[in-house]
């Protein structure tokens, strides 16, 4: 099995559902010996799955992550957004140490290199230090990320969906596409309003679904938002695995699918639950709107307006 995880910004947590999905699904024998590819997010998840690491914690960072941007004015571009420190942090707490030897042949990460804007995948990791860079370097936009671009291996680098927002996995017959955007993917939200005569952009449909959804991924939604799309991604993951590849799925608990446990998934709704609380809430307009008064209306109640009643009267004595 060979897996390709687009870029999508703060949708990763869409990949994350289709990860707990192939780690609940997928035999054991089969995701062992899997191999990955993704660029931006998609690389931040892959890099997760192919290092065994625990999911779990990595939607809690992206969810932390959503509502600290969230808080700020102007978001992820923000200066004091710190992105490239969340995935600093991101890497350090999830991931195994070593986590590179686990990722050298297995996950490659999509780079586009400065200044041809060329793109490069790289999987011969030397360090875990050589893994976050390259992570860095795949989810950097300039203004976004950090002000700065970062380095792999002594040359600047940015995001890589700029050069392949679907990187391939070398060398194999059959990569399965990942893509929170709907289009010509594996697996990816269906479209309801696609059409044999709509357009499509990179194996992208351009429907207002996406347009919506590319927003969402530099803008985030609040965690209640981002946790549906975290389910999305589970939901079609197993519809793909299902009817496309035949697997029986394991039964799963209501409630708790896509977490690995019970606990993390009361975690994350209660947190989704209180960010959702203290989300200001503007009043309904219709309190604060005058009535909506006809001409007749008008001349009836001429109080009801500010301009002068000007309704012909009789003269007095006539």
């Amino acid at each position: 099995m060979n897996v390709s995880f687009s870029g999508c910004g703060f949708l990763g947590v869409y990949h994350l559902g289709v990860a707990a999905a192939l780690r609940r699904h997928v035999p054991a024998a089969v995701l062992a010996e899997a191999r990955f590819a993704g660029a931006s997010a998609g690389a931040l998840v892959g890099a997760a799955v192919a290092a065994n690491a625990p999911l779990d914690p990595c939607v809690e960072a992206f969810l932390s992550t959503a509502t600290t941007v969230r808080s700020l004015w102007g978001g992820a571009f923000n200066p004091n957004s710190k992105l490239d420190s969340a995935i600093a942090a991101y890497f350090r707490t999830v991931f195994p140490a070593n986590a590179y030897r686990g990722l050298r042949g297995r996950h490659h990460v999509s780079l586009t290199e400065l200044p041809f804007f060329r793109n490069r995948l790289v999987t011969d990791f030397e360090s875990d230090e050589e893994v976050l860079d390259a992570l860095l370097c795949s989810s950097y936009i300039p203004g976004f990320t950090a002000a700065k671009p970062p380095k792999f291996r002594g040359r600047y680098y940015v995001d890589g969906g700029f050069s392949d927002n679907n990187p391939p996995v070398p060398g194999a017959a059959r990569v399965y596409t990942v893509s929170p955007f709907s289009g010509r993917f594996d697996v990816c939200p269906q479209s309801k309003g696609h059409s044999p005569t709509m357009a499509i952009v990179w194996g992208y449909y351009a429907n207002t679904g996406n347009v919506f959804s590319a927003v969402r991924a530099l803008y985030p939604p609040d965690q209640a938002e981002l946790l549906k799309v975290h389910h999305e991604g589970y939901d079609d993951a197993c519809r793909f695995l299902s009817t496309t590849l035949g697997l029986k799925l394991a039964p799963t608990v209501p409630g708790v699918a896509p977490f690995e446990s019970a606990s993390a998934a009361a975690q994350a709704a209660a947190a989704a639950a209180a960010d959702v609380a203290a989300s200001p809430t503007p009043p309904p307009a219709a309190a604060h709107a005058a009535p909506d008064l006809s001409a007749a209306e008008h001349r009836k109640h001429p109080e009801a307006r500010d301009e002068p009643d000007d309704t012909p009267r009789p003269e007095a004595g006539r």
